[in-house]
């Protein structure tokens, strides 16, 4: 009978269950190997890569019938398929002890143990230790309270923690990744990439991040040790790799090293990885591109540096002169960016848009922010003017909506600036209308009438409101209507003197004039603001664009 089965949960809560880029599981692995070490007889499944079903998962567990279960959380996002994995689990036998590790457990055990009835066991940061320990407990029987970092239930129901585990300090003494427990012909037959890591831990503690479960315990791997992974996953058939540390190049000496080694190798793969600004030179980019490295993706986040400021980060250097650096290197700039980070506004947010177009990534990856467990926004959103309204985890994801709104930038104005993001910098030859610009300010209502039509600005200062709210209502003219309705942010203001005049059989330049005076007034008003300018300045070369990226085309 199987001691423990590991299990990599499909993707998605709903079908299809068909995604385009998995990672094997590096962490159930490491898992796998401490417990073989242990003369533990572990078995994985993988249910990401083979594209399984919950109903799948079902039958793999009742053919298998596990001692023990345990589950990969790879995010909070996550977590609803993990749920999913423990309910299918306990309906195949109530008494089998459930045990889940990963990222969001990590951060918020308490909550993830409310969330999920299901689940026994939480491994608490990384479970190089506790976990193996945890689950050679409850196989002979013993006392799991006097496991160190785990979190559990109490015979009343209460989440109680242990304390902390010990960290592994010594990389060396982790054991190979138990590889041979996945089925890794399929990873290679779809040209998947394979992760491993240089260093474990990050020395930053930026507060939007729950990356690292050990902040500023950074540590490293031998170089032997990372050649020889290297080696296997090559021999298997890998020939892309991504380094998954938090900072690939936090030791320049050691990263170069790397380099070398694999420069001098027999082996030609492509790989990437992720770094800060302030961690590379021409120096150490040379002898990364010697060794392979295509791209390089850099935490830009904002080109806000109040927003920065906010959340606790800092861009150690100069962003365009570092993208410029890794150009010249032959190695791909990718700059990653958060859109409704705490304190951004939508114009901030804009200027970040217009930021990137400056520094001018090869590639640029936008994300929505996610107050997520672990950092100080979600123990306590009001205190950052956050007003969290999706609790479904299953949309956590930053690639997602968003699930919170500010009083200063709601959800559909976030959902705009990504809109407007990716257009750049996914389309090739995009472009918005070239002149100038002017959008209605948040909270401008607007409704047509027979005669023209009614405005209302819920940010007028006070001192120009009523109680009444209706007496703060502006009746205006037809011509009025029809320039603020066009004055969205993307119509510039040639186009909207073409429209109206059509609209009100007007010369052009008649027009022109009056659109002129319509703005100027609603600009005093506070009715509108103008919109920075963000089609691409010309200057040779191109920015990469997203081969796989598609939109719905109507018509």
């Amino acid at each position: 009978m199987t001691d423990i089965l590991l299990i990599n949960p499909p993707f998605r809560i709903n079908p299809p269950f068909r995604y385009n880029m998995i990672d094997p599981p590096r962490n159930l692995t490491i898992i796998a190997a401490w417990l073989e070490r242990r003369g533990i007889d572990v078995r994985i499944l993988d249910a990401a890569i083979l594209e399984m079903s919950f109903e799948e998962v079902e039958a793999e567990i009742r053919r298998i019938r596990p001692r023990l279960v345990g589950i990969s959380n790879r995010s909070t996002y996550n977590y609803p398929m993990v749920r999913r994995v423990a309910q299918i689990s306990k309906q195949i036998d109530e008494s089998v002890p459930v045990i889940v590790g990963g990222t969001y457990v990590t951060w918020a055990p308490e909550d993830a143990l409310k969330r999920a009835p299901e689940v026994d066991y939480v491994i608490v940061g990384e479970g190089d230790y506790s976990g193996p320990e945890l689950i050679e407990t409850l196989l002979s029987g013993g006392d799991a309270s006097t496991v160190n970092g785990i979190a559990y239930r109490g015979s009343k129901g209460e989440v109680r923690r242990t304390p902390p585990a010990r960290l592994i300090q010594d990389l060396s003494e982790e054991p190979f990744p138990a590889n041979h427990l996945l089925p890794i012909d399929v990873y290679v037959e779809r040209k998947e990439r394979y992760i491993l890591a240089l260093t474990r831990g990050c020395l930053f503690k930026c507060e939007y991040c729950t990356s690292s479960f050990q902040r500023g315990a950074y540590r490293t791997y031998p170089l032997d040790r990372v050649m020889k992974e290297l080696r296997w996953a090559y021999d298997k058939g890998f020939r892309y790799f991504y380094f998954h540390d938090d900072i690939f190049t936090i030791d320049k000496k050691l990263a170069g090293a790397l380099c070398d080694r694999i420069a001098a190798s027999d082996m030609e793969f492509a790989w990437h990885c992720m770094t800060r600004l302030e961690y590379v030179d021409p120096e150490l980019l040379a002898k990364m591109a010697a060794a392979g490295c295509d791209l390089i993706g850099y935490g830009v986040e904002s080109g806000d540096p109040e927003t920065l400021k906010d959340v606790g980060r800092k861009n150690g250097s100069n962003p365009k002169a570092v993208f410029e650096m890794t150009r010249e290197a032959g190695i791909r700039p990718l700059a990653f960016a958060i859109f409704g980070l705490p304190e951004s506004t939508f114009m901030s947010d804009i200027a970040t848009i217009r930021y990137l177009q400056d520094i001018r990534p090869s590639m640029v990856r936008d994300f929505t922010y996610k107050p997520y467990p672990g950092t100080p926004q979600f123990r306590n959103p009001q205190a950052s003017d956050i007003h969290i309204f999706n609790n479904d985890y299953s949309r956590w994801s930053q690639h997602d909506e968003p699930i919170h709104r500010t009083s200063i930038m709601d959800e559909h104005e976030i959902i705009e600036a990504r809109m407007l993001c990716s257009y750049f910098f996914r389309t090739k030859g995009a472009r918005l209308q070239d002149g100038e610009c002017y959008r209605r300010v948040k909270g401008a209502v607007l409704i047509r009438t027979s005669d023209g039509g009614l405005l209302y600005n819920s940010e007028n200062p006070p001192e120009r409101k009523t109680t009444d709210l209706y007496q703060n209502c502006l009746k205006i003219s037809a011509f009025h209507y029809e320039v603020l309705l066009h004055c969205d942010g993307y119509n510039d203001k040639e186009h909207i003197s073409e429209i109206v005049a059509k609209l009100f059989d007007l010369s052009r330049d008649d027009a022109a004039r009056k659109v002129d005076v319509v703005i100027e007034a609603c600009l005093k008003k506070g009715l509108l603001q103008k919109m920075p300018y963000l089609n691409p300045i010309e200057e040779d070369g191109e920015i990469e664009t997203y081969a796989e990226d598609k939109v719905l085309t109507i018509g």
